[in-house]
C-alpha cells in the first residue's frame, strides 16, 4: 500500500512540474493538482506507514494498583504482660528424704523430714528467668544402735546451698512455671556420737503453680551429695513461693 501511494505521489509531482504554467486539468469537476497535493501530504517522503500510525494519539493505558500484601505472620515479636515476674522471692517448704550415710558400726538409721528455706533473685528476659539462689535446710536422722540400744543417736543435719536457678514462664503467661536449679552444698552432721561436715553439690527440678501475682505453690525434687558421712540424698517435697 505504501509503495502504491508513493508511486502516485511521484506521478503527481511530475505532472505538477509539467503543468507549472498551465491551468490544472479537470475531469468533470475533479481538480487533479489539488488531489496530488493532498496525496503528497498524506504520504510524506521517507516516513513509513508505521511511523504515521505511531504519531496518532494512543489511548491511555489504565494503571492497575498493586494488590495489597497479606500481613506477615510473625514479622513482629508479640509482647506479653506476664503476671509472674518477681525480682526477689522467698520459698518455704518441707521434704521427704531418702538418704545413704556412713554410720558408726554401720548401724541402721531412720530418716526424718527436712524443712527448707530458700531465697533468691531473678533477671527476666522475656519468658526466661535466670537467678541466683541461696538456701538453708534442716533435718535429722536417727541411728538405731545395736540390739540393746547402745550407740543410738539422733543426728541433726544442716545443709547450706548456693547456686543458680533457671525458670521458664512460657510465651502465653502460663500458670505453671518449671524451673531447674544446681549449685554448691555445705553439710554438717552433728549428734552425740557423730560429728562431721563437708562440701558437696546439688541439682534439682521443680514446677511452681502461680496462684496470684505474688504467690505460687509447687513441687520439687533434688539430689545432693556431700563429703560429710559420705552422704547421698534424694529429696521430694512441696514449697510455697512469695514473689516481690
Amino acid at each position: 500500500m505504501n509503495h502504491v501511494l508513493s508511486i502516485c505521489a511521484a506521478s503527481c509531482a511530475l505532472s505538477s512540474g509539467a503543468w507549472a504554467h498551465a491551468d490544472a486539468p479537470t475531469f468533470e469537476g475533479f481538480e487533479f493538482e489539488s488531489f496530488c497535493a493532498r496525496l503528497e501530504h498524506f504520504v510524506a517522503p521517507g516516513q513509513p506507514e508505521s511511523a504515521a500510525f505511531a504519531a496518532q494519539p494512543q489511548p491511555a493505558t489504565p494503571s492497575i494498583a498493586p494488590a495489597p500484601q497479606p500481613p506477615q505472620v510473625g514479622s513482629s515479636r508479640r509482647s506479653t504482660n506476664y503476671t509472674w515476674q518477681p525480682e526477689y522471692w522467698i520459698s518455704v517448704g518441707g521434704y521427704w528424704v531418702d538418704g545413704r550415710y556412713d554410720t558408726p558400726n554401720d548401724f541402721d538409721y531412720d530418716e526424718a523430714t527436712t524443712l527448707d528455706l530458700n531465697f533468691g533473685l531473678y533477671n527476666w528476659r522475656g519468658e526466661m528467668g535466670l537467678g541466683l539462689e541461696g538456701g538453708l535446710m534442716f533435718g535429722s536422722y536417727d541411728i538405731q544402735g545395736d540390739s540393746v540400744g547402745a550407740g543410738a543417736d539422733s543426728v541433726d543435719v544442716w545443709r547450706g546451698m548456693l547456686g543458680i536457678r533457671v525458670a521458664d514462664r512460657g510465651p502465653d503467661d502460663a500458670i505453671w512455671i518449671p524451673f531447674a536449679r544446681a549449685g554448691f552444698l555445705y553439710r554438717r552432721d552433728e549428734g552425740d556420737t557423730v560429728r562431721d561436715d563437708g562440701i558437696g553439690w546439688y541439682a534439682g527440678l521443680g514446677v511452681d503453680f502461680r496462684i496470684t501475682q505474688y504467690l505460687a505453690v509447687g513441687v520439687s525434687g533434688m539430689f545432693n551429695e556431700a563429703q560429710s558421712r559420705n552422704s547421698q540424698e534424694w529429696l521430694f517435697g512441696l514449697q510455697a513461693t512469695f514473689g516481690f
